[in-house]
């Protein structure tokens, strides 16, 4: 959860979607004039879109997260559900093959980091 929020407000989606919301929220009242009625549905539109904004917010940086393999431990997770696959008897080709794909991920990540435009 604390990735989320990190990214959340590094992200300038955030503000633009606070400063209209806030915005919007404003003129509702001022075009009704404030009444009880009003600030309480203007303000249940407003929370409603604030929340499914970070909920859909929030899934999709699972999805990036969850998807970035030049990500050691996210990588590494996703050798062991193939290993578990593949099975303990697979023997030596397998482990090759392992030792190979860490050694190249390890490498496109350099590469990666080097050159930010790849990813």
């Amino acid at each position: 959860m604390g990735f989320a929020w990190r990214k959340i407000r590094r992200s300038p989606q955030t503000y633009i979607l606070l400063v209209g919301a806030g915005l919007g929220y404003l003129c509702f009242i001022l075009w009704l004039s404030p009444r009880l009625i009003v600030l309480a549905i203007g303000g249940a539109i407003t929370l409603v879109m604030l929340v499914a904004w970070l909920w859909q917010f929030r899934q999709t940086s699972t999805v990036e997260v969850e998807a970035n393999l030049l990500e050691s431990q996210i990588f590494l997770k996703q050798l062991e559900l193939l290993s578990r696959k593949v099975g303990k008897h697979s023997g030596t080709t397998w482990k090759k093959a392992l030792q190979w794909a860490r050694e190249t991920q390890e490498f496109a990540a350099i590469i990666a980091s080097r050159e930010p435009t790849l990813t």
